[in-house]
Order: structure tokens, then sequence, then C-alpha cells
């Protein structure tokens, strides 16, 4: 085994040991979808045919896959399926590597960043905060410095009062949805958003809805210190990206269908200074997601079909 594959592996096992996920430098932006289809990019014909493929797959339950791998995509290409503006489906795009990975969304996923965001917008306009401070940037474009890599969130906010809305200005918090069978890409999707942004993104939120299990995976992600006794190596940074909290909520099989959390402990806190770049001031606090919270997003998920 090589020096970087035992780091990776000794890494992995303090992760698992810890209850802590982490995902390493060496990922490769297509870690977890090796049944995902690949192409070649060829035509504009071509490519929107395999796009209407996936979402048709999608929508109508033929897959659980939601991501089409698209090589060959240089930077005049992706301006140009950019000004295309396909509907339903997010990009990822590693301009060095010319490697497109599309994500197509459902109704399923947008409720689910709808609903959780929901409790974000209440909280922050019953506290007063004006609207430049709660910015919502929705699935709006980041890219890193030097234009690649970039990518599209399911959601995302910032406080422009602090920040701009360019696609060089990161938000603050960033959700990303997925099926279960996604939660490896997920999570490096997690790692991808601090390591582009240099740390700008404070917080990611994975759901992933593993609807044939009758689960619902919600990970709070942030970046932190490495755990006492890791391993790590000289070119370690001080802190890396980890899943700071994780819940599972599972519904029963049978009607009546009843949702409770199976595994990891309630509240979900959001950290004021974290979405807001600021100190909370009088009645000003975190954002709580309480067992009674996460369990209603959770029915609302499963209610659609």
């Amino acid at each position: 085994m090589s020096a970087s594959a035992a780091a990776k592996a000794s890494a992995q096992a303090s992760a698992r040991a810890s209850n802590t996920v982490l995902v390493t430098p060496e990922s490769s932006p297509v870690d977890g979808l090796d049944s995902s289809r690949v192409i070649h990019y060829s035509t504009r014909q071509a490519f929107c045919g395999a796009v209407r493929q996936l979402k048709n797959n999608l929508d109508h339950g033929r897959t659980r896959n939601q991501y089409l791998v698209v090589r060959d995509v240089d930077e005049d290409i992706m301006k140009h399926i950019d000004d295309r503006e396909y509907k339903g489906v997010r990009y990822e795009w590693h301009g060095d590597l010319e490697l497109l990975i599309v994500k197509a969304v459902t109704i399923a996923h947008e409720t689910a960043a709808a609903e959780f965001a929901y409790v974000i917008n209440g909280a922050t306009f019953t506290m007063g905060l004006p609207p430049i401070e709660r910015q919502l940037t929705g699935a709006g474009k980041c890219r890193a410095p030097g234009g690649s890599p970039s990518k599209e969130p399911d959601w995302s906010m910032t406080n422009a009062n602090v920040r701009g809305l360019t696609p060089d200005d990161f938000p603050t918090i960033v959700i990303e949805v997925g099926y279960s069978e996604s939660l490896q890409k997920l999570r490096n999707d997690a790692r991808l958003w601090f390591s582009m942004s240099n740390n700008d993104v404070q917080i990611v939120i994975l759901i992933a809805v593993r609807r044939p299990q009758n689960q619902i995976i919600f990970e709070k992600w942030t970046v932190g210190p490495i755990a006492a006794g890791q391993r790590t190596m000289r070119r370690t940074p001080p802190q890396l990206p980890r899943a700071e909290q994780a819940i599972t909520i599972t519904r029963t099989p049978t009607p009546p269908h009843t949702c409770a959390i199976t595994s990891g402990t309630a509240p979900l806190t959001l950290e004021f200074n974290r979405l807001f770049l600021r100190p909370p001031v009088g009645g000003e606090h975190d954002v709580v997601y309480t067992a009674a919270i996460l369990v209603e997003i959770a029915e609302a998920i499963f209610r659609v079909p």
C-alpha cells in the first residue's frame, strides 16, 4: 500500500472510531458515482438527449441515480451549456479535468431543501433581521478563484451586508439533497464547498433521502480542528471538513406512518455567527431544529411521491 493510500485508510479508520465523517484531500470529483452514466460531450443535441433521459428515468422511478458524468467539457462548451439554462438540473464543473457532473433534481429534492430552509427563513424573520442580511441565493452558481471548479447548490443564503452576490462570492450556508445511494457524493460535495470557498462557506447541510428504507438522513458539516490523536501528514491543514452532527429519521413502513429519530440526537443547531458573520445582539439567536421540527420536515419529504 502506498503512503498516501495508507494515510487515507488511517484517516477513514479514525473517522469511524470517532463517529465523525471526513472527506480526505485525495477524494476525486467522481467518487461515489460508480454507477452513473458517463458520456463524452460531442454535440449539443446528444447532451440534451442524455440530460432528458436522466430526468425522465428519475421522474418515472426507473432509477434512483441522479447523476450524469460528462467528459471533454472545456471552458467554451461549459459557457454554452450555462447559456442554455437547462431546467431541473444542477452543474458541477472541474475545468482542469474538463469534467462536468450533472445532477437532476426532483420535486422530493426541492421539497427537502425548501422545508429545511423554511425554518431558517421563519426564525430570521421573527428575529427582525433585515432582508439584506438573510439574502437568499438559491441555486446560484459559485466558482473558485480562477473560475474552476464551479458548482450550483440546491439552496443557499448569505449576508449581503458582508458579501457580494456574484458567482465569486460564496454563501454562508449551503443545502445539498440527494438519494442515499449518493451519500458519498453528497459528503464530497460538502468538502468541495469548503475547499473551493477557502472556508467562506460556514455550514453545509446534507439531506439524504432513503425512501426504500423509509429513512431521511440529516448531516451538518462544518470546518473544525483535527481530532486529538488523529494521524496527519505535513500538508494536512489545521482544520478539516467534518460531519459535526448526523441524525437519521425513520418512518414506520405500514400505515399509519409515524416518524421518529432512530440515530443521532436533536437538536440540530445552526449558529447565528456562522450564518450571518457577526455575533447576535438583542433577541437574535441560533436557529434550532428540535426533534419535532426535523420529524415535520421528514414527513413533508415522505408525502411527495
